[in-house]
């Protein structure tokens, strides 16, 4: 999974070739933003999936690693989702346009190719926000499990008594006291 997520956060961190700009339409640049955001986030989702699956096994290195994996992910999801919204500039909108409000003319050469990216991308968001909250129960399960078991690793084994014993007392002299009269 890491070489995929590294190629993605790099291709998303290069600016895109001028030739590459300038020939294709605006409306197929926009498909493509979304369809690279769309894998962006579906990666995102599986090493979610990979992330509990190792949590459920106990891996640590796994664990380690996913959370590498989803700090990578998150990176190239906000570069894709940057350069989706350069795209949506450069077609004169603004940046909190949302993308229905972005739909083609019926007849639009590549309208169908971008409504199905636009699909792709929802349902892909909706999936991995789903394993993102799914992961969020598993880990927060998982840290109470632990607290549970270190507390009853470290506490003692005799209960605490529920009310205070009589204090402590020095042992008694083995001889009696002396005592003075004063009067006398």
């Amino acid at each position: 999974m890491k070489p995929q997520s590294l190629n993605l956060v790099l291709e998303a961190s290069r600016p895109a070739a001028p030739a590459a700009c300038g020939g294709a339409r605006p409306l197929e640049r926009l498909t493509a933003a979304l369809e690279h955001e769309a894998l962006a986030v579906r990666e995102l989702g599986e090493v979610l999936v990979l992330q509990r699956s190792a949590v459920a096994a106990s891996d640590i290195a796994a664990v380690n690693a996913s959370v590498d994996d989803v700090g990578r992910l998150l990176l190239a999801v906000d570069e894709a989702r940057r350069h989706r919204l350069a795209v949506v500039t450069e077609l004169g909108e603004g940046p909190d346009t949302s993308l229905e409000s972005l739909e083609p003319p019926a007849g639009t050469p590549g309208a169908g190719a971008y409504a199905a990216a636009r699909a792709a991308l929802r349902r892909e968001a909706e999936k991995t926000a789903h394993e993102a909250a799914v992961n969020r129960t598993v880990l927060r399960g998982a840290v109470e499990a632990g607290d549970a078991f270190l507390q009853a690793l470290f506490s003692s084994a005799v209960e605490p008594s529920p009310v205070y014993g009589a204090a402590e007392h020095p042992d008694r002299p083995s001889s009696p006291g002396i005592i003075l009269n004063r009067r006398a």
